[in-house]
């Protein structure tokens, strides 16, 4: 669950930078791989993301880092963040606490499993009656 839930948090700080970049007109924007999937971003990117974290919490987070958290690590070698560092990601992300962060993606994803359970016993009832 544990790494679903960083999975998340990743695509959300992706969503929010592009929404932030939408909302700048800059060159220097421009000139960045943070429009792309992060992927392909570079250690510039990820220093570039850094800024744009500060300026939404007046707190900074080392590019090097934010690069470490994007990773895709093995599982067992994930990296830990210091509770500094969450508490930067969960305020950037429009949360009070990384607690709470969590706590919402995990809700997320329970709310999803008893949806796809619902579906499967929908489809499987579906294909009952119509083979009976």
């Amino acid at each position: 669950m544990k790494i679903l839930v960083r999975q998340l948090i990743v695509f959300k700080i992706q969503k929010k930078v592009h929404k932030l970049l939408k909302e700048q007109n800059s060159i220097k924007v421009e000139n960045t791989n943070l429009r792309n999937e992060h992927a392909n971003w570079t250690s510039g990117d990820f220093e570039y993301l850094s800024i744009l974290i500060h300026n939404q919490t007046k707190s900074k987070i080392n590019g090097a880092t934010l690069q470490q958290m994007f990773e895709k690590k093995d599982a067992q070698k994930q990296y830990i963040l210091q509770n500094k560092t969450k508490s930067i990601i969960a305020l950037f992300l429009g949360y009070p606490t990384w607690e709470a962060l969590e706590r919402y993606l995990i809700e997320l994803i329970m709310e999803a499993i008893v949806l796809d359970e619902k579906l499967e016993k929908q489809v499987i009832q579906m294909m009952t009656e119509q083979f009976s």
